[in-house]
């Protein structure tokens, strides 16, 4: 293996100046963005009652985001300020380099791991319910994300190890993927992507198969009960009808036919008697037909119909969407190093997009959550209520307050 070395690019000062200060002003803006979101996330998981094994990856990934701020992102914005041509100018050791370089690395890999966990979790509590709430517990979780973090951590150690090469382009730090390390980096990120990618497939297709047949559950109890109410109202008809017209039979006879009248009304009598039993007997039959069904299979209410209806949309969207940020942060860093394997040369212009790229989860992750997850939506708006309150803008009340945490913790879905 060759020694790990730090080179520098050809890039001329003018052009990293001129690069340089578009990050001036960009990494602020995304530092600023990626600390407030995943601090709101924390603050609303940490309010919520109980914490169960979706909302620690959830955490978990939020703790590798906002130190994933505060280390690289702040490193590169503290590196601006000294001097606009970064990593390149000679007032940055090269160890500070090398750390960067580490850390950025460990924490990417992390947030990607963490990510795929989040992916088979979701795959597990769908298509395996049973054996997922009698396995997975919250303890065997933590021991995974720390299992997956050290892993991380390790992985991103190897060009210390002289499985890399280190670079300055641009004034920032990037590795020159070669070798081995380009190899398993690659391999890790494609087998991620096809993981994640089956999950997610297979959940949107269980989700689907739940909506259809609560629709259909919706359907038949529609139909039974406009069935069972159009069968009572023509057996009503009819014996309506039956009654009157034996009433006029009763009335054109006259007073000498008053015995086959009385005959007749008799007659009548017990026939609205034997229809009035019946009619009952079946409502009594219908009745607990579905008091039967609604003890068995507790989804036949329509109420409860539309709010499963609704959670498996809301539950699909939200995994949609996390699945398309670890795409579009994860993706330009895996074309970059096959690319870079492909021609044998480094590509310092890929290297940055994708390392600029590798910060969207990181920015809109906690906003998803925010604005598709209806616990922690009404969690950050108790969150931020309460720091209204604090800071003097805003004069909820407790009562207030209470309410929107207990409903936050009461519509808390698996999701």
């Amino acid at each position: 293996m060759n020694e790990t070395n730090y080179g520098r690019s050809d890039i001329t000062s003018d052009k990293g100046g001129q690069y340089s200060s578009g990050f001036l002003f960009v990494l602020p803006v995304i530092f600023c963005m990626i600390f407030i979101g995943n601090v709101l996330l924390l603050v609303a998981i940490k309010s919520f009652r109980s914490r169960r094994v979706p909302d620690q990856l959830v955490g978990s990934l939020a703790v590798i985001d906002l130190l994933n701020d505060l280390g690289p992102v702040l490193i590169s914005i503290v590196v601006f300020q000294i001097d606009h041509r970064g990593f390149q100018s000679g007032r940055i050791s090269y160890e500070l380099c090398h750390f960067y370089n580490w850390i950025s690395s460990f924490l990417r890999l992390s947030a990607s791991f963490v990510a795929s966990l989040m992916a088979v979790d979701c795959f597990c509590a769908t298509l395996q319910p049973i054996y997922y709430r009698t396995k997975v517990t919250s303890d065997k979780a933590t021991k995974l994300i720390l299992c997956v973090v050290l892993s991380g951590a390790f992985i991103s150690a190897l060009p210390a190890m002289g499985w890399g090469r280190v670079l300055a382009h641009r004034g920032i730090c990037s590795f020159n993927f070669n070798g081995g390390f380009a190899l398993c980096i690659a391999t890790l990120g494609y087998v991620q992507l096809i993981m994640v990618l089956t999950c997610f497939i297979a959940v949107a297709r269980k989700m689907s198969k739940y909506e259809k047949r609560f629709n259909g559950l919706r359907r038949g109890r529609t139909l039974t009960f406009l069935n069972g109410r159009l069968q009572a109202m023509e057996m009503q008809t009819a014996n309506e009808r039956r009654i009157s017209h034996m009433d006029e039979n009763g009335i054109q006879g006259g007073s000498n036919i008053k015995r086959t009248c009385n005959t007749t009304r008799g007659m009548s009598t017990l026939a609205e008697d034997d229809d009035s039993n019946k009619i009952t007997e079946e409502k009594c039959e219908q009745n607990e037909i579905r008091r039967r069904e609604s003890k068995t299979d507790p989804s036949v209410n329509r109420c409860s119909v539309n709010r499963n209806v609704k959670e498996s949309r809301q539950f699909t969207k939200v995994l949609g969407s996390v699945v398309f940020l670890f795409y579009v942060s994860w993706m330009p860093i895996i074309f970059t190093i096959t690319a870079e394997l492909a021609t044998g040369h480094h590509h310092e212009v890929l290297q940055s997009l994708s390392a600029q790229m590798s910060l969207l989860c990181s920015v809109f992750n906690p906003w998803v959550y925010c604005g598709l997850s209806r616990p922690y939506r009404a969690s950050y708006i108790c969150v931020l209520r309460r720091l209204g309150r604090v800071c003097g803008l805003s004069k909820a009340s407790e009562h207030d307050i209470k309410t929107i945490a207990d409903t936050g913790s009461r519509f808390r879905t698996s999701s």
